[in-house]
């Protein structure tokens, strides 16, 4: 059997990968004739009309959704701000796309043990409460506006407001050369090759042939740590816990000597090196020094000023790039490190950048994509919202 990642390797060009795909697709035809968020996808951006909602909701996901984690989110600010009348709440636990419906005992994804009987408490603690109430009128009404799930501290947390609308505090971390997580700004500067042959995988394994397989989004993120195309800061082992809520900005101070280029910022949890094992631990995975993935956020480059207009790089220019980030609820407890990742590619998850500026990238051809050398400067910063003390 042909290796997954030699062969969408071998089909890197998008133009080269119309055979896998049916020409009569609407939905990719459509996206090849507006590669940019131009006013015909605005107009199909559905999270806008949420405001015109005037239903009994209840949003229901999962931190770890690898499908739609974007629209869970969204869909309960922007009903939570703009339409009152849905009384919009929210249930967000630790799973992945569809698993709020199983009836697991243990909650795992991927080597992640998050509690047990998630689900099923769930739905007999809430779903089955909140519709009792609001079809047959038995019972009483949810005591909460948000029930959230810590993916740190394993642990629900209620709130009687939007939970992404706190007054927190701030942690601002600097990304140092050397290597480490500092409160202190530096003006150096790290380099690295990002090469379209040898693009850094998002998963480890070779199992990703039909769709992303959903513990991609907690994977331990050792197999990529000691590439030389990714760098790796990382804090000293914390005294206190942190706890992060909400979103997470990250302020990359950036420059190439090629016109584009894709930055993935990554978060990740450091588990302790002399961490003694757990009888949830799965067998046979070593759990001491676990570089947990919390959250992954993305940008091409063309668009650090507009995902409406691109424009180019300009090649040895410092340039100030905002990756967005999905909010988190994740404790990272004392003895832990927190670690940002930097990289450029993320195949095949993500369609390789050829780096080469080209106007519509679902035009480009496999002689349009060169290795590129990109720069990180020490003035790039992650800034944390955490909860206060």
């Amino acid at each position: 059997m042909e290796d997954y990642y030699d062969y969408f390797l071998k089909h890197r060009a998008l133009s080269d990968a119309l055979h896998l795909i049916d020409s009569t697709n609407f939905f990719w035809k459509n996206i090849m004739a507006h590669p940019n968020y131009d006013a015909y996808r605005q107009e199909r951006n559905w999270v806008q009309y949420l405001n015109k909602s005037k239903c009994q909701t209840l949003v229901v996901g999962g931190w770890n959704d690898e499908q739609n984690l974007y629209g869970i989110l969204n869909s309960f600010k922007k009903m939570a701000a703009d339409a009152p009348e849905s009384n919009a709440q929210l249930v967000l636990g630790p799973w992945s796309h569809g698993h709020p419906k199983r009836r697991d005992t243990a909650y795992y994804l991927g080597d992640i043990f998050y509690g047990d009987d998630l689900s099923k408490n769930y739905q007999e603690q809430v779903e089955f409460k909140y519709f009792e109430f609001h079809l047959k009128e038995k019972g009483t009404a949810l005591d909460f506006r948000a029930r959230v799930f810590d993916t740190g501290s394993k642990q629900w947390v209620n709130y009687q407001d939007d939970p992404f609308d706190d007054d927190l505090e701030e942690l601002t971390f600097y990304l140092n050369p050397n290597g480490s997580l500092s409160e202190e700004l530096t003006t150096e500067s790290t380099t690295y090759i990002s090469d379209p042959d040898h693009p850094v995988p998002f998963l480890k394994e070779d199992d990703f042939h039909i769709l992303a397989p959903k513990h991609y989004m907690t994977d331990d993120q050792r197999f990529v740590s000691k590439r030389a195309d990714v760098l790796s800061f990382v804090s000293e082992p914390l005294k206190n816990s942190i706890t992060v809520q909400g979103e997470i900005k990250a302020l990359i101070q950036f420059a190439s000597d090629h016109e584009d280029a894709d930055l993935y910022v990554k978060i990740i949890d450091v588990f302790p090196m002399d961490r003694l094992p757990l009888a949830t631990d799965k067998p046979g995975v070593k759990m001491n020094g676990f570089q947990h993935l919390v959250r992954c956020g993305y940008i091409r480059g063309r668009y650090h000023e507009s995902f409406e207009t691109p424009a180019p790089l300009i090649p040895g220019e410092k340039t100030a790039i905002q990756v967005p980030l999905l909010e988190v609820l994740h404790t990272f407890k004392p003895g832990h490190r927190i670690m940002i990742q930097i990289q450029s590619s993320m195949f095949p998850l993500f369609d390789l950048n050829p780096q080469k500026y080209i106007e519509n990238i679902y035009e480009a051809v496999d002689s349009d994509f060169e290795s590129a050398q990109h720069k990180v400067f020490g003035d790039s910063k992650v800034i944390l919202p955490v909860v206060k003390d």
